[in-house]
């Protein structure tokens, strides 16, 4: 900032690490937070793939990072930005998001990795009860507990100018409470400390092992990872920053918070939920789709809760597997055209 002073609008100042922090919570809440407000727009999506080294050309693994997100910020203020990161133990080239520290998806110099959205269910949208004799009060899980206000400042530009609005909340353990409705939300989001360690640890990973081991330091609130290393490993994790619920529930619509069972549990941890390393047909494909279609060839067998995973197949999952299924062994080239195709199948019937 002191460098580019004079190229940089006053208002930036100050820039403190709170405002990284600040920013590392938007960029794991943004996603829920969108699904909150409107779901996904079909057809919409990303896409990526990775082929170990025996159906490849070269005798090294591939790996096609194709996010759908746009590079103007109309995605929930999500904004990709071309990146290199060079260190004595870290050597990264990617994109992230302009004021992290870390990449997001990319390459160091023993890895690469991509990312698709997987649609957890990272939030909960609670009834509230009030306690007819006492109106500071609601039903948390059976208990009755105290309703907290606070006071926020918000700031917003307008005009090229700083300005700022003070409005007062009412707050339970859930989180805040919905305007004008007797509802209130709970979010699923990791500690953003953690988020920049764990940032830092994919970037200095060596190997997929070392990479799925960052994983499991539950900094990241969502995502579908698919990674490769110069080793010839290929691997899949999908990643949620879950909790586990009751069953005899649909968390998918509104739950009474006055209910014990309604009540969040552990998370699941990073081993219960899908993952799968160098699977028998060698590729490995996820356009936001069911993890158990991840692998071609061999589904993974387990089931989770719809609120852990609840997608299906695609159909831009179908195009990709059809291409890369047909060809046994694939060259970088070929890879470039099938990560490019843009055939809808379904118009040529």
């Amino acid at each position: 900032l002191k460098e580019q002073a004079a190229s940089i609008p006053a208002w930036i100042e100050p820039f403190t690490p709170i405002d990284v922090i600040s920013l590392t919570q938007f960029v794991n809440a943004a996603f829920p937070l969108l699904d909150l407000s409107s779901k996904l727009t079909p057809g919409a999506g990303s896409n990526q793939f990775a082929l170990a080294a025996a159906r490849t050309s070269t005798g090294h693994p591939i790996l096609s990072i194709d996010p759908h997100l746009g590079w103007n910020g109309q995605d929930g203020g999500i904004i990709w930005q071309e990146i290199a990161v060079y260190t004595p133990d870290i050597q990264f080239r990617g994109v992230a998001i302009p004021g992290l520290p870390t990449g997001v998806m990319g390459h160091n110099a023993r890895l690469a990795w991509s990312m698709t959205n997987n649609n957890p269910l990272l939030y909960t949208i609670y009834n509230v009860k009030t306690n007819p004799e006492n109106r500071n009060q609601y039903s948390y899980h059976g208990r009755w507990k105290e309703f907290k206000t606070e006071k926020i400042v918000m700031r917003y530009l307008e005009n090229g100018q700083l300005k700022s609005n003070e409005v007062n909340t009412k707050r339970t353990e859930w989180g805040p409470m919905v305007p004008f409705s007797n509802r209130s939300v709970r979010l699923a989001v990791p500690d953003p400390t953690a988020t920049i360690e764990q940032g830092l640890q994919m970037l200095r990973a060596r190997n997929c092992r070392e990479f799925r081991d960052a994983l499991k330091r539950r900094g990241v609130s969502m995502w579908n990872f698919v990674f490769a290393d110069i080793e010839g490993n290929i691997g899949y994790q999908y990643n949620a920053f879950v909790p586990k619920r009751d069953e005899s529930s649909d968390w998918n619509k509104t739950v009474a918070g006055d209910d014990p069972k309604s009540e969040w549990c552990e998370l699941w941890n990073m081993d219960e939920l899908p993952n799968v390393t160098n699977p028998k047909s060698g590729i490995l494909v996820n356009c936001n789709s069911s993890p158990n279609l991840t692998p071609l060839g061999e589904p993974l067998r387990q089931s989770w809760p719809i609120n852990v995973s609840s997608y299906g197949p695609t159909t831009r999952w179908e195009r990709l597997s059809s291409l890369l299924i047909a060809t046994r062994r694939i060259s970088p080239d070929r890879a470039k055209q099938i990560a490019t195709d843009c055939s809808v199948p379904y118009a040529l019937q």
